[in-house]
């Protein structure tokens, strides 16, 4: 508890007393990024259940899809196509090329192809392109694209031998269909799993780059310190500046939750001036962090001055 209270104190504090960074400056590191983790936690997962109310009137969608790829799963397979491979070479009881189409549900062009499955026992491996399909079965394998705009070739084992037609091909789907009426909890238990570990796997991750931006801005701050002659080493200039964020991370929360001004100006003012309104939107959360820190920095400065006229006097 009394750490929960230091940090609710510390959080407090640090968004608008600038004394109170003298007494920071004095924390441990090992306090510092704590804090700037739990606050990285807690912005992370106002975010995540923002996006859970977002999301979850459209819950209902996911039996409509599963309905959907249910049937899709079943009707897909042509009702006349016997594919035979025996000894590792295909043979098929229909005129080449034969299709398999994506069913109408899906989008094809978003999938990159107009087929899911060509088959031609005399196609050319380097014809694979033409016949604008994810998979070719020829004669003796199967070929499939590759990452680098090629093509990879699966050849069929010799001893291969097996027959598909439409009934073999139902009682295959029978055996899978069972699992897709795991979808729906998967997606609700998945989903509040990942409301519970998410902003801890978030805040992790962010924590990396706010490192790295409070290192850089500690260079800056560092740099003004010299100038304005405050007494203040680097390391606790960057350990100020993890605190210093506070203010940042609040500020770029509520810009999560909430819609942008531009939206609501984008029909009433000329559009250089929407474009300066919204980079400085953007970057207020940065712009508000530098500065404060500057002032931080300042009122160092503002004590040294003070406790030289208190020794010259």
């Amino acid at each position: 508890m009394a750490h929960l209270a230091s940090l609710i104190e510390t959080f407090k504090r640090s968004i608008y007393d600038l004394d109170f960074y003298a007494e920071l400056s004095k924390r441990s590191f090992r306090f510092a990024f704590l804090y700037l983790y739990v606050l990285l936690a807690i912005s992370t997962g106002i975010f995540l259940i923002k996006t859970t109310i977002f999301l979850f009137p459209k819950l209902p969608q996911v039996d409509s899809f599963v309905q959907k790829v249910r049937y899709s799963v079943k009707t897909s397979y042509p009702t006349d196509l016997v594919v035979t491979i025996k000894n590792g070479e295909l043979q098929t009881n229909v005129s080449e090329p034969f299709y398999i189409n994506f069913p109408q549900e899906l989008n094809r062009k978003e999938l990159g192809s107009y087929h899911i499955i060509a088959i031609d026992t005399s196609a050319s491996l380097e014809n694979f392109y033409r016949y604008r399909s994810m998979f070719l079965l020829t004669k003796n394998a199967v070929v499939t694209p590759d990452e680098n705009n090629g093509f990879k070739v699966t050849p069929f084992q010799k001893n291969l031998n097996l027959r598909i037609d439409r009934d073999t091909y139902e009682i295959f789907v029978a055996k899978i269909e069972q699992y897709l009426n795991f979808v729906k909890p998967l997606v609700i238990y998945g989903g509040l799993l990942f409301l519970i570990i998410g902003p801890w796997i978030g805040a992790w991750i962010g924590m990396f780059g706010k490192i790295i931006l409070v290192f850089f801005v500690s260079l800056l701050l560092f740099v003004l310190a010299k100038s304005v002659r405050a007494n203040l080493r680097f390391a606790s200039i960057y350990k100020m500046s993890l605190f210093g964020l506070t203010l940042s991370i609040i500020i770029s929360t509520l810009q999560s939750l909430i819609p942008s001004p531009v939206d609501y100006m984008s029909g009433y003012w000329f559009g250089p001036v929407l474009g300066t309104i919204d980079m400085l939107y953007r970057n207020l959360p940065s712009l508000t962090y530098i500065v404060f820190m500057a002032l931080v920095v300042l009122k160092f400065r503002q004590k040294s001055n003070g406790s030289e006229i208190m020794n010259k006097s």
